[in-house]
């Protein structure tokens, strides 16, 4: 079983940290590290492909824009996911 999950490619070490918190048993400070994700994770939902791909352009991979029909995130919303990125270390501000 396994899936793909958008925040992983946008804060890996976050979301590889909850996996390996949540193996070594250590669930209070999985749920923390998750807490700290789910944000992210709302809005990625919420924008979809374009917010993915705003969200991996702001932390430094040049994906491109979507393909018709979408259409890229809008500003209002590359502000958002910029300031939800904001609060991992692994992500420039």
């Amino acid at each position: 079983a396994g899936g793909i999950l958008a925040p992983a490619c946008v804060v890996p070490e976050a979301c590889q940290r909850v996996y390996e918190l949540t193996r070594a048993g250590r669930h209070a400070d999985a749920l923390a590290v998750q807490r700290q994700v789910l944000p992210l994770a709302r809005l990625l939902a919420t924008y979809g492909v374009p917010g993915l791909k705003a969200a991996l352009r702001l932390a430094g991979y040049d994906v491109g824009v979507p393909r018709p029909p979408l259409a890229p995130a809008p500003e209002a919303g590359i502000a958002q996911l910029r300031e939800a990125l904001a609060l991992f270390e692994e992500i420039p501000a």
